[in-house]
C-alpha cells in the first residue's frame, strides 16, 4: 500500500535482514539447501511465518512470487502456510508442525534463538532471483551472522533495515529537533540499545537507508551539520 505522507528523519538505525530457516532433518530429506529447489518442487512444504502486520510477511510473499509460487499455490500443492505468534513458533519448530520458518533475522533475536536452541536447524541463503525482485523494491542485499546456533557462516538476506518516520504534517522545528537529537546523541544510544551498534550518523539521511523522502526539518539539519 502506497503511503505518500511520510516523510524520513533518521535511516540506517539497524539492520533487520528478512531470512529462512529450515528444519535440519528436512533439508535433509530432500537433498538440497537450495529454497528455489525446495520451493519450487512438487513435494509440498510447511511454511511458518507470523501474522499479518510483521513486516516478514509481504516480503516472505516477494519471495515466494520471485520463485514462481504462492501462498495459495504451497496450499494447492497440499503443503501449509501457517502464521502463528512469536510465543508459538519454537513450539511448532521444534514438534515438527513446519519445515521452513521465514522472520526478521536480528541478532540475539529471542524466537529465533530459541529455536537454534531447541531444533537441529540451518540457514538457507536468499536465491538471487528474490533478491533482485527484493531489492527493486526497496530491501538491500546482504549478509547476516553468524549470530544463531546452526548457523555455520554468514547467511544471505535482504535488509528492511529501520528507519524513523514522521507524517509530513509534522512541523519543520519539531522534525528538526528530533533529528538533531538522535545524530547528536547517536553514541551514547549506540551503548545503551546493542541493536544500533552499526548506526553510522553520517549515512542516517542517504536514500538507500530512508527509503522514503526526508522531512524538510530533518533536511534542515543535516545540512545544517554538514552532512549533506
Amino acid at each position: 500500500m502506497a503511503a505518500p505522507d511520510i516523510r524520513a528523519l533518521v535511516g540506517g538505525l539497524n539492520n533487520v535482514y528478512v531470512g529462512v530457516i529450515a528444519r535440519q532433518d528436512f533439508v535433509e530429506a530432500r537433498g538440497t539447501r537450495d529454497l528455489a529447489e525446495i520451493l519450487g518442487s512438487d513435494e509440498p512444504v510447511r511454511v511458518l511465518m507470523k501474522p499479518v502486520g510483521s513486516s516478514a510477511v509481504p516480503v516472505a510473499e516477494m519471495i515466494f512470487e520471485s520463485l514462481g509460487t504462492s501462498v495459495d499455490d504451497i496450499k494447492s500443492n497440499g503443503g501449509e502456510v501457517t502464521q502463528v505468534d512469536t510465543g508459538q513458533i519454537a513450539d511448532q519448530m521444534r514438534n515438527g508442525a513446519a519445515d521452513l520458518y521465514i522472520d526478521t533475522m536480528i541478532k540475539g533475536h529471542p524466537a529465533i534463538t530459541e529455536v537454534a536452541l531447541t531444533t537441529d536447524v540451518t540457514f538457507l541463503d536468499l536465491p538471487q532471483a528474490a533478491l533482485d525482485l527484493l531489492t527493486s523494491n526497496g530491501l538491500t542485499e546482504g549478509s547476516y551472522g553468524p549470530w544463531f546456533e546452526g548457523q555455520e557462516g554468514e547467511t544471505v538476506g535482504a535488509n528492511l533495515g529501520t528507519v524513523l518516520i514522521a507524517s509530513a504534517a509534522l512541523d519543520e522545528e519539531t522534525a528538526y529537533q528530533v533529528t538533531k537529537a538522535i545524530i547528536e546523541n547517536a553514541e551514547a544510544l549506540k551503548s545503551s540499545h546493542g541493536a544500533w551498534a552499526a548506526f553510522d550518523p553520517a549515512a542516517a539521511m542517504t536514500p538507500e537507508n530512508t527509503g522514503v523522502p526526508l522531512h524538510p526539518g530533518a533536511q534542515r539539519y543535516y545540512e545544517e551539520a554538514g552532512l549533506m
